[in-house]
């Protein structure tokens, strides 16, 4: 019970017990987001901690949780804090945006600058966007907006979306430029080809026309059947080529071509007179044979075989075609002319068609041989022909076979040949030799017989000599030589037989 006053009151003790409100203090920590990035309610009512279970926190007024589009300290939300006592009280949650990675980075970004004609592709934009975080992602916004190549000048920009790894995005603006390229840029110096008519004109000729170019440059003919012929002087319009630069560029270039009148040259103003070469068969063609057949020319003209293993051999008979000559005249000009061969068949000649008959000469020991007891040897000759002494005479001192005296028959028709004439000297016989002398006699004789025997078979296997008739023997036979020759021994023999006789008989 409570005290009581002497007037008769009573004194009441009033006792006061803090809400929660009051007797809790909570943990209040900032919201940081980086730019860009929204705040929900939640971001604030989770940064205010510490509090009893049961504890409702609310953004006071959600209108006022900041933007984030730009970084800053954005000062703080309010937020209801209501206690499960039902105490309430109000806190106050600091809000600071920071930067995102496209505010703090400030990328590099270089021009794209290509030739005239070369295609940008989306990334020749985006490699000049640098300086950027690993991770971050440039993407050129509308790949359509890439400008053409064909022309050179200042082409604008490209849009890129830059996106960062923190998901942050910017937009950059890529410059491009096109420049000139060499076909461009280039003005090459074209002159006309001029040639003579009737003289080629090469595809060298063409392009060598075209000067004035960078290193490297290639020029070609568009299409090498287009050059014109040369044939008729005039005008030939132009020939089309190709101009390749080292860049890639090319572009078509018009060459004009002239053809000029061909002044006429002694090969265009003369026209040889050409005679057929006719020999007879087998006389050998020269050169000179063939160049002669070539009249009608200025003088100091030179005529030449342009082959010399082309004039044909006349062995046999008949149409032998043509051997080319090389005319070549005073002013340098030259032209080729065909000279006809005919090789005509051989008539024979008297020494072709007579066999003269050859004697043997012989005399003697000491009797003198004349020149005529030699050719009056060759008989069987028509009239008109002449034998004609070649070789000295053989001396007829001492017995013996003397060997062959040639002569030269020269026939009515003027062919000749050579034939051969044996010469035999036989021993003188005289009684006062004895038989000694007349054994000596005896052999000399056999000797001499041998030596006429083996001089017949030579004869006989003689050949004819340079186109003339071989040296004939006496035309007697090789039976009937060999018989005259044992006939001979006989004689001499028994001559000699009898010398002995008489002279053993003188004794």
């Amino acid at each position: 019970m409570p005290p009581t006053a002497t007037d008769g009151t009573t004194d009441t003790t009033v006792v006061y017990t803090p809400n929660q409100a009051t007797s809790t203090d909570p943990n209040v920590g900032g919201v940081e987001v980086v730019e860009g990035t929204p705040i929900t309610e939640k971001d604030i009512t989770d940064k205010v901690t510490g509090l009893p279970d049961g504890t409702k926190v609310t953004v006071k007024d959600p209108s006022s949780i900041p933007g984030t589009d730009t970084p800053g300290d954005k000062g703080t939300v309010t937020v209801i804090v209501e206690y499960p006592d039902g105490s309430t009280e109000e806190v106050e949650v600091p809000v600071v945006v920071t930067p995102n990675d496209a505010t703090k980075t400030t990328p590099n970004v270089g021009g794209v600058e290509v030739t005239e004609g070369t295609p940008i592709t989306e990334k020749d934009i985006t490699d000049k966007v640098t300086g950027i975080p690993e991770g971050t992602k440039v993407t050129v916004k509308d790949p359509s907006s890439i400008p053409s190549t064909d022309t050179p000048g200042d082409k604008g920009t490209v849009t890129v979306i830059v996106e960062y790894p923190d998901g942050s995005t910017e937009e950059v603006e890529v410059p491009v430029v096109v420049t000139p390229n060499q076909a461009t840029s280039t003005d090459p110096n074209v002159d006309k080809v001029e040639v003579v008519e009737g003289t080629p004109i090469t595809e060298k000729d063409i392009t060598d026309k075209v000067t004035g170019l960078p290193d490297g440059t290639k020029v070609t003919v568009k299409d090498p059947s287009s050059i014109p012929s040369t044939d008729t002087p005039g005008d030939k319009g132009t020939v089309t080529v190709i101009v390749e630069y080292p860049d890639g560029s090319t572009e078509e270039v018009e060459v004009p071509v002239v053809v000029t009148p061909k002044t006429p040259t002694d090969a265009d103003k003369n026209t040889p007179t050409v005679d057929t070469v006719d020999v007879t068969e087998g006389t050998p063609i020269t050169e000179k044979d063939i160049t002669d057949k070539v009249t009608g020319l200025p003088d100091g003209t030179k005529v030449t075989v342009k082959d010399p293993s082309s004039i044909p051999s006349t062995d046999i008979p008949g149409d032998k075609g043509t051997v080319t000559v090389i005319v070549e005249y005073p002013d340098g000009s030259t032209e080729e002319v065909e000279v006809p061969v005919v090789v005509t068949p051989k008539t024979p000649t008297d020494a072709d068609k007579n066999t003269p008959t050859v004697d043997t000469v012989e005399v003697t020991e000491g009797t003198p041989i004349t020149e005529k007891d030699i050719t009056d040897k060759v008989t069987g000759l028509p009239d008109g022909s002449k034998v004609t002494l070649l070789d000295p005479i053989p001396d007829s001192s001492t017995a013996g076979n003397k060997g062959t005296v040639r002569v030269e028959i020269t026939y009515p028709d003027g062919s000749k040949e050579i034939v051969e004439v044996p010469v035999n000297v036989t021993p003188k016989a005289t009684a006062s030799n004895g038989m000694t002398n007349s054994n000596t006699s005896r052999t000399q004789a056999v000797s001499s017989a041998r030596g006429l025997d083996a001089s017949a078979r030579a004869y006989a296997n003689s050949d004819k000599d340079s186109g003339q008739k071989a040296t004939m023997l006496p035309n007697t036979g090789t039976e009937s030589n060999a018989s005259a020759t044992a006939a001979g021994i006989g004689m001499i023999l028994a001559t000699l037989g009898l010398a002995g006789k008489r002279r053993r008989k003188e004794d």
